[in-house]
């Protein structure tokens, strides 16, 4: 039977392969002539999707956002560099019971979109133990964690994202991306949730 395990094994190798030819032959056909750019943030408004579901009319002053830049720094990475009047404030706390926890405190997010159109966006979240990378198009509640140790930097009032390419499940014709700040606040695990204005670094 040792013949079947052995051409089974050259089946999966040859799989492997495939994808990796398959996402090496995307990120090369991509167009990456819009970068380096310039991120220029504002404010939305409520009329926007995003903001629609803003309880506060508004975004706290330590995390609005001033600015960025995009770069890809070599061909699988792509840094998103972003400027608050800071300074950003520390990672939020969990409160409740380990069965039902509870966030509290100022926090902040991220949802990146490669491109213009926007066609598949990329969740980076700020938890209680850092930071994860979460892909949100299959429509689930939990999305899928594509990286839970992905590489950030966070300074006083600036905040570093390299974007491993290579780990990315999709990847658009042009690279053009679209920064998003989400904001929230809660006050203590008892109280409710308050959203701010999202802000478009585009």
């Amino acid at each position: 039977m040792w013949w079947i395990t052995g051409a089974a094994a050259l089946v999966v190798l040859a799989v492997i392969a495939v994808l990796v030819v398959f996402v090496r032959s995307s990120r090369d056909a991509m167009d990456t002539s819009a970068l380096p750019s310039v991120l220029s943030c504002r404010i939305q408004s409520t009329s926007e999707p995003l903001s629609k579901r803003a309880t506060v009319n508004g975004v706290p002053p330590s995390i609005l956002a001033k600015g960025g830049t995009a770069e890809l720094i070599d061909e699988n990475q792509l840094l998103l560099k972003l400027e608050f009047t800071g300074p950003l404030p520390p990672l939020p706390t969990s409160s409740g019971t380990a069965k039902n926890p509870v966030t509290v405190g100022l926090n902040y997010s991220f949802i990146v979109n490669l491109d213009r159109p926007e066609t598949h966006p990329y969740a980076v979240i700020r938890g209680t133990d850092g930071w994860s990378i979460v892909d949100f198009s299959d429509g689930s509640y939990e999305g899928i964690v594509l990286d839970d140790l992905p590489n950030i930097t966070v300074g006083p009032d600036t905040v570093d994202l390299i974007l491993e390419l290579d780990r990315l499940p999709a990847l658009p014709k042009r690279l053009d991306p679209v920064v998003y700040v989400d904001t929230l606040n809660r006050t203590n695990q008892y109280a409710d949730v308050d959203y701010y204005l999202e802000q478009a670094c585009e």
